[in-house]
């Protein structure tokens, strides 16, 4: 039987590894969210991703908990892809040359989109490495 500290410490670590992941989701939607109407969007460029990556890399120092940065470097949303209105091939290098910059936390590149089965299975594979599964 595990002791209410055990627990505490457990569920912890749990929801720190989760807020990681949500932070990785969050991103994510920032550069996923459609154009439409109701959402007018612009693209962040290389200096403004340079500052992304820097809190994105601050943020995940800053957890108590084992934590991990996964970086998507084919990319980070649908509409960045190549040949999408938001490709930018130098913004999304300063992002992730930033993460790595300040990151002292281990930060995993994988040649790959956000969205691809690949990346997906990484990120729950290491999210379950991480919480102990």
């Amino acid at each position: 039987m595990m002791s209410q500290s055990t627990l505490k410490r457990s569920s912890f670590k749990q929801w720190n590894t989760a807020w990681m992941l949500l932070l990785v989701a969050i991103m994510a939607a920032f550069f996923s969210t459609p154009h439409n109407p109701q959402v007018t969007l612009m693209r962040t460029n290389a200096e403004e991703c340079a500052e992304l990556g820097k809190i994105i890399a601050e943020k995940a120092n800053a957890n108590p908990a084992p934590t991990v940065i996964l970086n998507p470097l084919k990319t980070v949303s649908v509409i960045s892809a190549e040949g999408q209105p938001f490709y930018d091939p130098e913004a999304d290098k300063a992002l992730f040359n930033s993460i790595h910059q300040h990151a002292k936390v281990e930060v995993i590149d994988f040649d790959e989109e956000i969205n691809s089965e690949v990346f997906a299975k990484a990120a729950a594979h290491k999210l379950l490495e991480l919480i102990g599964s």
